[in-house]
Parts: structure tokens; sequence; C-alpha cells
């Protein structure tokens, strides 16, 4: 670009909003009909001055302030949230550097070996006692079972039956 394209290019707005004098309007026309590098920078010009011209006004909601505020609460506590999370990861990060990894490993490593001896010393067998009473429940639910069965209607015939017969063999 030479220093008359340089000229022209800094008129080219006041061309487009009409506020040049004659002779300097013809002199930028001369120049355009023969620089098509500066003819493109006016199509630029004028597509941007037409887009411009299709613009229109917005105005807000009568809550847009109390809204706009109410958003830059919720991102100020995210970008809060944000930070804080990235500060842990910042100490986990420190924690696993080179100087620090076998200390952490080791913390670690005790920390996984403490957690599984309490789970299995919480994992113990059962006593005879506990055991006992845990088949006698079950023996009591199925007494239970015959007891009510229409099969059986005369369960408490056979049970006299039964301690008559054992007291004649005893």
């Amino acid at each position: 670009m030479n220093k008359k394209c340089t000229t022209i290019r800094k008129n080219l707005v006041a061309y487009l909003d009409r506020q040049l004098s004659e002779r300097k309007k013809q002199a930028l026309q001369e120049h355009l009909d023969c620089c098509k590098e500066c003819r493109a920078e006016l199509n630029e010009l004028r597509a941007s001055q037409a887009t411009m011209l299709l613009w229109q006004d917005i105005t807000p909601s009568e809550h847009y302030d109390r809204i706009f505020e109410q958003k830059l609460a919720m991102l100020k506590q995210d970008l809060a949230a944000a930070k804080e999370k990235s500060h842990l990861l910042t100490i986990v990060r420190h924690c696993f550097n080179t100087r620090f990894a076998l200390a952490t490993s080791a913390v670690l490593a005790v920390c996984i070996v403490m957690l599984s001896i309490v789970a299995f010393k919480q994992y113990r067998k059962p006593s005879q006692h506990e055991l006992g009473i845990s088949r006698d429940i079950e023996l009591y639910r199925n007494m239970e079972v015959i007891q009510y069965s229409e099969a059986l209607e005369h369960f408490d015939m056979i049970q006299v039956l039964d301690v008559l017969g054992q007291e004649t063999t005893g």
C-alpha cells in the first residue's frame, strides 16, 4: 500500500458520509477507479454501514438490573467453587510432587491396611452359642408352620401320644 492509498483510506468514511469537499471527492473517485484494493475497502465500509442501518435499538426489560445482578452473583459463586476445587487439586498435586510422592504413597498404603484390618475385624466367626440360637429360631419357625397346617389337625393328640410312648418305654 502506497502513501496515496493510506491518505485515500483515511478519507473513505468521510466520503461515505458526504463530508468531503468537491475537489477531494473528485480526487478520491479518480483513485478508486484505478485502485482495486481501495475500492474493496470502500465496499467493506458500505457493507458495514448497511448492517449498521439495520441495527435496532434494544430496550432492556424493567427487571434487567435485578436479573443481571443475580446472574453475576451466580457467576461469582461458580468462580469461587471452581477456585476452591482448583485449590484442592493444587494441594493434591503438591502431595504427589516428586519430593512428597514417597511419603504420600506410604501414608495411603498405611490407611488402606488399617481400613482392611478394621473391615476384617468386624467379620468374625459366630460362637457355638450364637449358632445354637439361630438353629433354635429356625426350628421354632418350622414348628409354627406345622402347628398351623391343616394336614396336622390333631397335633396336640400326637404330642400326648409321644409323651405317653416315652413314659412307657422309659
